[in-house]
């Protein structure tokens, strides 16, 4: 069991809207003691010299393989998409992020990702992934996407993402801002093809 202590902070309390001056003890990657002085016995000792420690940041809707500008481009190769993805989690450590939930992939490269993150091999925030957005041929989001039409299809397009790795399942429901021809808000996939999908995700307990 490896022990650190982080002292001589002022510690952000957001569920009492308070801030103080203490320490966090973290065991094994947990916190297990917060309070004005905790048992620093047996630990290693970080000074934040008066910094302030809050916990970490969600971000639960954000693409890493996509850059962050109104005109997508979707035609980069898999190699310069992944480079980008790296330097995107690195923004998000570096900022506080410590939890994402990816809400899109490219050619499964969050798939890979996030596997290389849990296994210790880069440093990244946690996170769950979707693999491809599911949506209807030329529907919102197809330049990355699966594309399937009818019940049976969108069944199958879940399984792929399922199988791939997926954590949770992507369904295009409507047009979207960022797909060029497609109207934003217009209905795109019908309730029989969102429920197969969603079935599939049910069966395995994925959202």
């Amino acid at each position: 069991m490896t022990r650190k202590v982080f002292k001589n902070c002022k510690v952000v309390d957001v569920v009492n809207s308070n801030i103080f001056d203490g320490a966090v003890a973290v065991e094994d990657g947990k916190i297990v003691e917060v309070g004005a002085s905790v048992d620093a016995k047996g630990a290693e000792e970080v000074d934040l010299q008066g910094k302030y420690l809050m916990p970490g940041l969600f971000n639960c809707h954000t693409h890493m393989c996509l850059p962050p500008t109104p005109s997508t481009q979707y035609g980069l190769s898999d190699c310069k998409t992944t480079m980008m993805a790296l330097e995107h989690l690195k923004q998000f450590v570096d900022t506080g992020v410590t939890f994402i939930r990816d809400v899109g992939g490219v050619n499964y490269i969050d798939v890979d990702i996030r596997n290389a993150a849990r296994a210790g091999k880069i440093v990244a925030p946690d996170m769950q992934v979707s693999g491809k957005c599911i949506c209807m041929t030329g529907g919102h989001g197809w330049q990355m996407g699966r594309e399937a039409d009818g019940a049976d299809d969108c069944r199958k397009a879940a399984r792929e993402q399922l199988k791939a790795g997926a954590d949770w399942i992507k369904i295009m429901g409507t047009g979207g801002v960022m797909t060029e021809g497609v109207e934003p808000g217009s209905p795109q996939l019908n309730e029989d093809e969102l429920r197969a999908a969603i079935e599939e995700g049910h069966k395995v307990g994925a959202k």
